[in-house]
């Protein structure tokens, strides 16, 4: 999935959660999973949703690889 459309999904937004003011959410269609998870500050929720976003990129790369290869195998 390409950075900027998971980054569109991904989203921090403000909850009315008594033990967390943040919120950061994937839904399922980027991991494969609902991701919902919460913060006390802005700033931990960015650098969370960050890291999901290089999580991702790390997992795409090896797979583009292995499509690559196979699309050479069957050409």
């Amino acid at each position: 999935m390409n950075r900027s459309i998971a980054s569109s999904l991904i989203t921090v937004k403000k909850t009315a959660h008594p033990k967390y003011s943040y919120e950061c959410y994937s839904p399922a269609k980027v991991f494969n999973k609902q991701i919902r998870k919460g913060f006390k500050l802005k700033r931990e929720a960015e650098a969370y949703k960050a890291r999901l976003l290089d999580e991702l990129e790390d997992e795409a790369i090896p797979l583009s690889d292995e499509v690559r290869l196979i699309t050479k195998r069957y050409e």
